[in-house]
């Protein structure tokens, strides 16, 4: 299916998720630690919350991802894929994120440097190399 943007070419619509990210993201907050409160404390949510959120999950994937005891909690078998794959998923989104910003953080530019010869000869020059070699986008 595709969708018109802005008056230019269609859009595929693969990108939507017949899931809420951030029911999958709590999700996997919950199984990694292992408790609903521990997952609550990290998505700054009440106990309550991740426990609702959980529950839209499971409807809306029509699955019981967590087996919950008063003493325990437990993934089921389609929980732990599930776990696994959206673990993997986000990453992966993570580290495209990184490697699409990588040049936005990068050292770059031109450093002017003002000391005396001898500080410069004895201290500088010998780090010189390494500096550049590390942000070679940096011209000194």
């Amino acid at each position: 299916m595709q969708k018109q943007v802005g008056g230019t070419r269609p859009m595929n619509r693969t990108h939507e998720l017949p899931i809420s990210e951030a029911d999958a993201r709590v999700f996997v907050t919950v199984a990694d630690a292992g408790s609903f409160t521990a997952a609550a404390a990290l998505h700054a949510m009440t106990p309550s919350a991740v426990s609702k959120s959980i529950g839209r999950l499971e409807s809306d994937l029509g699955v019981r991802l967590l087996v919950r005891t008063t003493r325990a909690l437990h993934l089921t078998e389609e929980g732990a894929a599930f776990h696994e794959q959206c673990a993997r998923a986000f990453e992966m989104l993570a580290e495209a994120a990184q490697e699409a910003g990588a040049d936005t953080h990068a050292v770059a530019g031109t450093v002017r440097v003002g000391l005396p010869s001898l500080f410069g000869t004895c201290l500088l020059a010998p780090r010189l190399p390494a500096l550049l070699a590390r942000h070679p986008k940096l011209r000194v």
